[in-house]
């Protein structure tokens, strides 16, 4: 089946041309009333009395959305982006503006006209405002079109203002601050949790790991029938040497596990953990690994409570960290408010001649304000050159300049905090109901831009010359840059986590050297440091030859030795070495030299008496080991016996007829 293609509506397909166009169906004019900005010759006036036309309307022969029908409106504008002139001075035929295009809507279903019959003038100067030219132009004007906010000063002032066409409202915009260059912190993987629940939390873990120790501890009534049970194939595999060297043969010369049978359960069950791995096991289950082996009922429920408590820790903690994260990857500000800024003594840009630096030198005497010419452009390069810290714009204009290149570059001007104060800004007209009639021209044209914000052209309009304006998209781009720095942290960001992980690595090395240099001298027998000691003697022997020779080559006489016989004690050749060392003769040279030879023989004796001791001492060992070995295996076999002979005697009872069957 064929799909049918949707069709739009005739009268939206003819408003979105009209909007795409922005009035390129009509005649470019150029403006044909000139009369000099802020003149008192009141016979160059342009507001035309429609009087006549009230009464039409005030009969009953018009009705009010037809009462300037025919009319040829004298309407006043400031050129601008929004009421754009060419370099011809003419109406630009592409994009005439958001004013234009408001005001060409209203003329047509209002059925007047404007193209031929509207004048321009210019920004009020540095000691007039937009209040004063507003007040001139209404009463030289039929309308004043722009974006005029609706204070309560200009309603006195007889300005009357038709339904906003334009958000007027005050906001504060500033500079996002720029992001310094990362540096290493050592405590960043810290932040997701208080000083008071990282305490909390190693208390918890050092605790727990203690308290599974002790509920772990099982009954006699276990340990007895842990022992009497056998070990899984996986039990007894762990407890298998992996090669031969950890193999002893016994006296008949079979192979023998070090570890039995019966040694593999009682490690089992006998209470092999020690209190160091519960708080050790209770610091890898912080990281999600579950390392329990729970023998008892309480330690079962107690594990399972710690991994209650490591799953909710560790997501809460995950997911602090990712949000840090974020949010330092979020363009800030350090003033919310204009409060903020008057406390800190921070200068505020206003445009200077406009209502917002009115009331906002009226409402913050104390405030410390800028003048600049505008509230975008040039607002914007005040506050990017430091003249002031933030400034004060419409919401509107902020939007309409943000995504220009020429006012915002590097995408850095944000807006700051809430809404200072909602304004509704407008055309501006005359409010006069009995002179020139003006007020009519008011209540016509407001009654038609209501039907143009209810049927949504309006908001088109607006939409339609954003985008016409833009040529970046800040929002996008910041967006991207965000999704960026979330996704991928510098070497310097993350250097906290790798240096705190080689410190405990460096610990650890150390910590292995020590361990292992004390284990090695601990394991030293008597006879390597016997041999020590004895080498330290010889090395006093000979340094005395040496010097018994240096003596007699000086021509010193030498005394003869008091003995020349060596004890078999080991104490006594040691005092008789060190007498003739003392010696000054040159016999008592060579005597050095034997009793070097003699002390070299004991020490190879002495060894070999020592193997021979460590020998018999390592096959008593082994003897004792495999008679336990043998001894339990028999207390088994005996058990199993003495189980098989109950279960032959109990079924032979119950087998066995009774007396009455007799």
């Amino acid at each position: 089946m064929k799909k049918e293609k949707a069709v739009l509506p005739f009268w939206q397909i003819f408003l979105m041309a009209l909007i795409v166009s922005g009035g390129t169906t009509m005649a470019q004019q150029a403006p044909s009333i000139a009369i000099p900005q802020f003149t008192n010759d009141t016979s160059l006036r342009a507001r035309q009395n429609v009087c006549d036309r009230y009464q039409r309307y005030d009969q009953g022969e018009v009705e009010m959305r037809q009462a300037l029908d025919g009319l040829q409106l004298h309407p006043v504008g400031i050129p601008s982006m929004r009421f754009k002139l060419d370099d011809a001075g003419k109406i630009d035929a592409v994009n005439p503006g958001y004013f234009i295009v408001i005001l060409d809507e209203l003329a047509k279903r209002a059925g007047f006209t404007w193209r031929d019959s509207f004048g321009t003038t210019n920004r009020p100067g540095a000691n007039r405002s937009f209040t004063e030219l507003l007040e001139w132009g209404t009463d030289y004007y039929d309308v004043v079109v722009g974006a005029f906010d609706k204070t309560l000063t200009r309603l006195q002032l007889g300005v009357s203002f038709q339904e906003g066409i334009f958000d007027s409202s005050y906001i504060l915009i500033g500079t996002a601050e720029k992001p310094s260059d990362p540096s290493i912190n050592l405590w960043q993987w810290l932040e997701p949790f208080e000083t008071e629940v990282w305490i909390c939390i190693v208390v918890t873990i050092l605790a727990s790991g203690v308290l599974y120790q002790i509920l772990d501890v099982p009954t006699p009534k276990q340990t007895k029938q842990n022992r009497k049970r056998k070990p899984t194939f996986n039990e007894y595999r762990k407890q298998q040497p992996n090669n031969e060297s950890n193999q002893d043969t016994d006296h008949r010369g079979r192979r023998s596990s070090v570890s039995s049978v019966a040694g593999a359960t009682e490690a089992m069950y006998d209470g092999a953990h020690t209190i160091g791995d519960g708080i050790f096991l209770s610091s890898l289950l912080f990281t999600q690994h579950f390392q329990f082996v729970p023998r008892t009922a309480p330690s079962r429920l107690f594990s399972a409570s710690m991994g209650l408590w490591a799953l909710l820790i560790s997501s809460n903690y995950t997911a602090n960290l990712a949000s840090f994260f974020v949010i330092e990857n979020t363009p800030t500000i350090a003033i919310q408010s204009v409060e903020d800024a008057i406390q800190n003594g921070m200068a505020i840009c206003v445009w200077g001649t406009s209502a917002k630096a009115e009331f906002m030198k009226s409402k913050y005497p104390q405030g410390i304000f800028v003048d600049v010419a505008d509230d975008h452009k040039e607002m914007f390069s005040a506050i990017r050159n430091g003249a002031c810290a933030v400034g004060v714009s419409a919401r509107a204009n902020f939007d309409f300049y943000k995504d220009q290149t020429s006012a915002n570059p590097d995408c850095d001007m944000i807006w700051v905090g809430r809404v200072i104060k909602h304004v509704p800004a407008g055309f501006g007209v005359k409010a006069d109901s009995g002179k020139l009639c003006s007020s009519l021209i008011n209540d016509v044209l407001n009654l038609h831009l209501v039907d143009m914000e209810t049927d949504g052209f309006i908001e088109a309009a607006w939409m339609d010359s954003l985008s016409k304006s833009h040529d970046q998209n800040c929002a996008a781009m910041m967006s991207s840059q965000m999704e960026e720095a979330s996704a991928s942290r510098s070497l310097k960001e993350m250097a906290g986590t790798f240096l705190i992980h080689l410190i405990f690595a460096v610990a650890a090395i150390l910590l292995f050297a020590v361990t292992r240099f004390y284990d090695k001298y601990k394991q030293m027998s008597d006879k390597s440091r016997q041999k020590l000691r004895l080498g330290v003697m010889g090395s006093m022997v000979a340094g005395g030859v040496r010097r018994q020779e240096d003596a007699v080559g000086a021509n010193q006489v030498p005394q003869p030795p008091e003995s020349s016989q060596f004890d078999m004690d080991f104490e006594e050749d040691q005092s008789t070495s060190v007498h003739h060392a003392a010696s000054a003769t040159p016999e008592a040279a060579a005597i050095g030299i034997d009793q070097t030879a003699h002390l070299e023989d004991r020490l190879a004796e002495m060894e070999a008496r020592l193997e021979s001791m460590e020998d018999a001492t390592r096959q008593n060992q082994l003897d004792n080991r495999q008679y336990q070995f043998d001894n339990r295996q028999y207390q088994l076999d005996m058990e199993h016996k003495l189980d098989t002979l109950v279960e032959l005697l109990q079924k032979q009872d119950r087998n066995m007829p009774s007396t009455w069957d007799l």
